[in-house]
């Protein structure tokens, strides 16, 4: 999937040639579109609001559902309880709940007779560093794993591009200018202009003018 600037709806998102003619593309796109609603969370920014779809599904807690293990207790030759960490790609952008990484980890593991619970604490933009918070406040609240996964690399190295410096979380100038805004008052009003602007085709012609 790629982001369109410029549109809305579900044609925001282009998809990959590979989906092609696939009947349940069309509804997926609708409910990929309808789930980026988030709320703010304490220390790690964002998490996805409540969804509930066929083929995506988020708790209150803002976790993606991960299809549970097949393996009754009586037959599992281990019982293992994993947390998995990663941005969208680990989130399962693109895929039905029941092909999201952690599901297809469960698949796997239910092959060998080992019955897995398994949590996806992916999030779209995450950086590595939301997610050891995450599992921070995981671990505080005496909710303990087994084995943690990490998946990462694209949201780092394209945060530290949009930062000029490594080691930030995505958008993390936003999250400056929202607290220079609350601390200032005086500053609304232009920013409010200049966001403003930004939307219209008259704002962007004398931004690229500016610019040149």
């Amino acid at each position: 999937y790629h982001l369109l600037p410029g549109k809305s709806g579900p044609e925001y998102f282009r998809r990959s040639q590979s989906y092609k003619n696939a009947p349940w593309i069309g509804d997926y796109d609708k409910e990929l579109f309808s789930s980026y609603n988030t709320a703010w969370r304490p220390y790690v920014y964002w998490r996805r609001t409540p969804y509930k779809g066929k083929y995506i599904n988020i708790n209150h807690q803002g976790i993606r559902y991960t299809t549970p293990s097949e393996v009754r207790e009586a037959d599992a030759s281990r019982k293992l309880k994993i947390f998995m960490f990663g941005g969208s790609t680990m989130w399962g952008e693109g895929v039905r709940d029941q092909y999201t990484l952690p599901s297809l980890v469960v698949q796997d593991l239910a092959a060998h007779k080992i019955k897995a619970e398994v949590t996806n604490f992916g999030e779209v933009a995450y950086v590595n560093t939301q997610e050891l918070i995450e599992l921070m406040l995981q671990l505080e609240r005496g909710n303990t794993p087994d084995v943690v996964i990490f998946y990462d690399g694209y949201n780092d190295v394209y945060a530290a591009l949009q930062s000029r410096q490594a080691g930030f979380s995505q958008f993390e100038w936003k999250r400056e200018l929202e607290y220079n805004i609350s601390t200032r008052y005086n500053k609304l009003k232009g920013v409010f202009l200049r966001n403003s602007l930004d939307r219209f085709n008259l704002g962007k012609l004398i931004k690229s003018f500016s610019n040149k």
